[in-house]
């Protein structure tokens, strides 16, 4: 049986090779329809990757140290400090470390690390959300400092500068590491800031 043949512009085609160009056109647009939507695809989610960076950075979790006293409960002395987030932004505690340290008068101070150590745990702060922690004075910590207020009473000055101590690294919403650190020194039965912006600060 002979195929009839069709022509178009002069050159004459078959049924068979009509249907399989217009397979192969079909693939064509099937191919460039999905590119099209790959790159569509691509570009929304580089807009909400710029979106989430832009909401990150502009609302940040910010964990400081709200105050800090020396108390005695049940016999034991503890220093008695609150953490508050005053940032607008969720914060999750990955590492943290305070210590009372115990300086020579005039000594020299460095900042504390806080990687490696979990002294706070794994908590978490909503926006405004504060804790109190406690940290048990050691005997020879109490002992520095009765020895160093005897001296002040007896007019002598002190014979150790002690410092409260302490830095954290949180995490926000999006995994973002931010880092606090404080710096607080004993000073007649109260804790008062230091000027200086390396001890104390939030990034």
């Amino acid at each position: 049986m002979r195929e009839t043949a069709y022509s178009i512009l002069g050159i004459s085609y078959t049924a068979d090779a009509w249907t399989a160009w217009f397979t192969l056109a079909m693939v064509i647009v099937g191919i460039v329809t999905g590119a099209i939507l790959v790159w569509q695809a691509v570009l929304i989610r580089r807009q909400v990757t710029l979106a989430r960076e832009e909401f990150s950075a502009s609302h940040k979790p910010q964990i400081i140290l709200r105050d800090v006293s020396m108390v005695d409960e049940g016999g034991q002395k503890q220093v008695l400090f609150m953490m508050a987030n005053v940032g607008d932004a969720e914060a999750t505690v990955k590492h943290s470390w305070r210590l009372l340290e115990f300086v020579s008068v005039n000594g020299v101070v460095r900042p504390i690390r806080a990687l490696g150590h979990n002294d706070l745990g794994e908590v978490k702060f909503q926006p405004g959300q504060y804790f109190d922690f406690l940290y048990p004075m050691t005997p020879q910590e109490i002992s520095l400092l009765g020895r160093s207020s005897i001296n002040v009473s007896a007019g002598l000055g002190p014979e150790f500068d002690c410092y409260f101590v302490g830095a954290i690294i949180y995490a926000d919403k999006s995994g973002n590491l931010h880092t606090s650190a404080f710096r607080r020194k004993y000073q007649t039965k109260v804790f008062i800031r230091i000027a200086d912006v390396d001890q104390e600060y939030t990034d």
